[in-house]
């Protein structure tokens, strides 16, 4: 439907916001979403606009405030991303899944970095699907075609993995989503296989 929707923690419908289009404030395939806060404390919805190859930013109400992004391959450009997520210090940290990278911006739009490149190693992608940040500020991301997740530092140093191919617990035909909960588990969609995994802390 092109748009993006709240819901109250109970369920109840609250608003919508976006349309189908190229537009300022409309999505042509939104994916990820993410909330985050500026400098003045506001909150702020982060969400990628896959079609257009970039990220849109909006108040706590819907509203349309900058883009991040634009399509295409050099530094700060995007094709198709996918995941987001918000640091503590407010960073976009988006997966750029057709760049086969991860990319940090400023809440500005300012490019950081990338980190990572197409390959099978440690510290590389094939389609890098979604992205969640931990307490140290360590990135957990899908590697949608590796079939594992990779964790690695802020700066893009290799720091772990788990999972490889398969359908036994513990391994993944291309995880989706991840999302860590409050206590430290990791959570990750299981999408070739229909399921979700939970993973302990360490």
């Amino acid at each position: 439907n092109h748009r993006v929707q709240m819901f109250a923690p109970d369920g109840r419908f609250l608003r919508a916001f976006g349309g189908h289009g190229a537009k300022p404030g409309e999505f042509n395939m939104p994916g990820g979403v993410a909330v985050g806060r500026d400098a003045a404390g506001r909150e702020l919805i982060v969400v990628t606009d896959q079609g257009n190859g970039r990220v849109q930013i909006f108040d706590a109400e819907g509203s349309y405030l900058r883009q991040v992004g634009a399509h295409g391959s050099s530094d700060g450009e995007l094709i198709e991303p996918t995941g987001v997520a918000v640091t503590a210090e407010g960073r976009i940290v988006v997966a750029d899944y057709q760049n086969d990278r991860i990319q940090i911006f400023t809440q500005d739009g300012c490019f950081v970095r990338k980190v990572g490149c197409n390959g099978r190693g440690p510290g590389e992608f094939d389609r890098p699907f979604d992205v969640t940040i931990s307490p140290e500020g360590h990135l957990l991301v899908t590697d949608y075609e590796n079939h594992r997740v990779q964790i690695l530092s802020e700066s893009g140093a290799f720091l772990k993995q788990f999972g490889t191919h398969g359908q036994a617990d513990g391994c993944f035909d291309s995880p989706g989503g991840v999302a860590m909960g409050p206590d430290g588990r990791v959570f990750v969609t299981d999408c070739g296989n229909g399921r979700f995994q939970v993973y302990a802390s360490d």
